[in-house]
Order: C-alpha cells, then sequence, then structure tokens
C-alpha cells in the first residue's frame, strides 16, 4: 500500500510538472491581450484616441492611421461586458476620441462565458487582470482550454511571430492571407452570417445600458465618441431601430 501511495504520488508530480512547464511555456507566447495589458499600463496616459470592440475593430480600425497617439483595446469577439471593463480599467487622463464598431453582435451578445468561444474569457483573466473569475477557476489556466492550448504549445516551440503591431491592431488578416475557400463554402458562409444577426433581444437593455455608461463618460468629460457601423449592417441595425424601438 505503501508502495503504491508513493507511486500514485510521484505520477501526480510528474503531471503537475509537465503541466506547469506546459503553462509557463504557452504564457510566453506574444499575444494581443497580455501586450495591451503590459503596454496601457506604461503609457496609458499617452492615450488620446482609443479604439473598442470585436472583430470589426481589431481588424477593420487601424489606430496608427488616426494618429500617433491612439491604440486600440479590441479584441476577437470582444462584447460590450469587456469593452465596459476595459474601458473603467485604464485611466487616460489625455483620452479625446473614443472609437468603437457596432454591430448586431455587439448589442445583442450575452456572456462571453456561455457563447462559442468561452475561452477568450481566459484571456482577460490571465493577461488583463480582470476579476470576473476566481485566480483557482478554470478561467485562469491556459490548459483548460485543451485544443487552443495545443496550439498554443506549437506556436512556443516554432516560436512563432506576433501578429498585431505597436499601436494593437491586427497585421495578419490582410486580403493576401484570406482563406477564399471558407467563403466559398456556402455552409461556413452562413454559420459565419448567422453569427452576426440578432437572435436573442433578452441581452439587449444590459448592453444598450453599457453604451450608455461609456456615451455618458465621454459627454461629461468633452471625449468625442465615434460609432462605426459596416455599411451592410448600418441599413439593417436602421430598419430595426425604425421598427422595433421606435
Amino acid at each position: 500500500m505503501k508502495n503504491f501511495l508513493i507511486y500514485i504520488f510521484s505520477v501526480i508530480i510528474v503531471v503537475a510538472t509537465i503541466i506547469g512547464i506546459g503553462e509557463h511555456l504557452v504564457r510566453q507566447v506574444p499575444n494581443p491581450y497580455k501586450f495591451k495589458h503590459e503596454w496601457m499600463q506604461v503609457h496609458h496616459d499617452e492615450v488620446e484616441i482609443l479604439t473598442l470592440g470585436g472583430s470589426h475593430s481589431f481588424f477593420g480600425i487601424r489606430p496608427e492611421l488616426l494618429g500617433k497617439n491612439a491604440f486600440s483595446l479590441a479584441n476577437v469577439s470582444q462584447n460590450l461586458q469587456y469593452d465596459y471593463y476595459l474601458f473603467n480599467k485604464y485611466n487616460c487622463p489625455n483620452l479625446k476620441e473614443v472609437v468603437m464598431a457596432i454591430s448586431f453582435p455587439t448589442l445583442f451578445s450575452g456572456s462571453m462565458e456561455d457563447g462559442r468561444e468561452p475561452f477568450r474569457a481566459n484571456y482577460y483573466k490571465i493577461y488583463m487582470d480582470c476579476p470576473y473569475h476566481s485566480n483557482f477557476s478554470k478561467y485562469n489556466f491556459e490548459f483548460m482550454l485543451h485544443e487552443v492550448y495545443r496550439q498554443k504549445l506549437e506556436k512556443a516551440i516554432k516560436k512563432t511571430e506576433k501578429d498585431y503591431n505597436e499601436y494593437g491592431s491586427n497585421i495578419s488578416n490582410t486580403l493576401k492571407n484570406k482563406n477564399m475557400a471558407i467563403w466559398n463554402d456556402n455552409s461556413d458562409a452562413l454559420k459565419a452570417a448567422k453569427r452576426h444577426e440578432r437572435n436573442d433581444f433578452s441581452n439587449l437593455d444590459t448592453n444598450l445600458s453599457r453604451l450608455q455608461t461609456i456615451a455618458d463618460y465621454c459627454h461629461k468629460h468633452s471625449v468625442k465618441l465615434v460609432l462605426v457601423i459596416p455599411f451592410l449592417l448600418s441599413i439593417r441595425i436602421l430598419y430595426f431601430y425604425l421598427f422595433f424601438l421606435t
């Protein structure tokens, strides 16, 4: 029995050591969340233009074209819950303008943890010091992400270059790198389109409240708020506003 317990304990130590080494390696892989948090801690007082939002902002709004003191806090699938958190986390005394991309996911999406990409909540906890989850929860460990964890281990071993620039915006999602085969497949294109439709009104009031809070702060502190709406979505949102919110 004693030898069995020693064996079990040894196995646990070995497994924990492997997991610990893997966790350390994965956390060293360059990622925009860690970069943005560390950058804002040092340069927050220099920021004059701040961009927020999800993929449309992260991929579509280039802060380097807005001014030398512009920076992006946008991330893939970032909803208003985390926009609100990041907007309030960093003190930007010289902030003059906030730019946000607005689409149906912005207004209708619910909790990230209950959505199609719950693993992204880990990034805010691990790399951006978000207090929404306990230090002992699954959201504070990279190895809990399984498939994503494996991919990051490969990046750590291969020392993959970062895909964002010094302004916090993505530099890899270009037409040259775009996989058009995915969009030529009607099923994948349809799935992508459905992710950007309104399908649940239960979160609308909460999201509008968060957006209103950001707008109120900007108004109170004379900060210009710019809401960017993709062209095709703008027509649909206008229709929604006229027939459902009036």
